[in-house]
């Protein structure tokens, strides 16, 4: 497994509820929120992104190529 780590947590109002179900898009792929949400860190799995590397963007909220992530439940 490949764990990305976005410095981004409960602190800037990423809900620690989507610990082990939230996803992010990375790369214009949804990649899963993995563990628990930290105070300012999230763990995201990139295994199946092979162009991801350091700063590569994350988006948390919002349309990224064919993907979205949005805050409706």
């Amino acid at each position: 497994m490949r764990i990305a780590i976005v410095p981004m947590g409960y602190y800037e109002a990423y809900h620690q509820r989507l610990s082990n179900l939230g996803y992010v898009l990375v790369n214009g792929t949804r990649a899963p929120v993995r563990g628990r949400i930290c105070m300012n860190m999230l763990m995201v799995d990139i295994r199946y992104i092979p162009s991801a590397q350091a700063d590569t963007q994350v988006t948390l909220l919002d349309k990224d190529g064919e993907e979205e992530v949005s805050a409706d439940i």
